[in-house]
């Protein structure tokens, strides 16, 4: 039975709430307003993504404040524990797009990261480098694994055919307790 969205709304409310107490100091400075700027809603990361981790490996270190990131209104369930969480991509999209895993689970993503480098948009933890194609040259698949160890959205986007914002090739990871 698959949850309602708002259902699924509710949960990544509270799974946000949870992770801006844990990781406040994680979240990405704005224009001084005390939070979540005016300009945060819509700004994503700098354009150079590599100012905003001080790793320099491109993910996102702030907390995603769109809880519909890449249109996610709805995320395929992952969270038994022999579920296959490889999230493909080819043809400029991820399929599935939006799934849901929990806290400490992992997630894999396998395709050409040569032609569709792989970058975290935002999360209660930087845990998706940017990935470039490491075992293989172009047109050829390789697969990277990620851990994902708290609860909130992960925002994630082709650096060349997405954007940090959550359009085009993108999509979004919910871990829920």
């Amino acid at each position: 039975m698959k949850p309602s969205a708002g259902i699924l709304r509710a949960a990544m409310a509270v799974a946000l709430a949870a992770c801006s107490s844990d990781h406040a100091s994680a979240q990405r400075p704005d224009s001084g307003s005390g939070g979540a700027g005016p300009d945060a809603q819509d700004a994503g990361p700098p354009a150079d993504s590599d100012a905003a981790s001080p790793a320099g490996d491109g993910g996102g270190s702030f907390l995603c404040t769109n809880l519909n990131f890449a249109d996610c209104g709805t995320f395929t369930d992952w969270t038994a524990a022999s579920t296959d969480r490889t999230i493909l991509f080819k043809n400029y999209e991820y399929d599935p797009r939006c799934v849901q895993v929990r806290p400490g689970q992992s997630v894999a993503f396998m395709g050409d990261f040569t032609v569709h480098p792989l970058t975290q948009a935002c999360g209660p933890a930087d845990v998706i480098e940017r990935r470039l194609s490491l075992d293989a040259g172009p047109g050829a698949d390789a697969s990277a694994v990620f851990t994902l160890p708290a609860a909130g959205l992960y925002g994630y986007y082709c650096f060349d055919h997405g954007n940090p914002q959550g359009a085009a090739m993108s999509g979004a990871i919910l871990v829920a307790p």
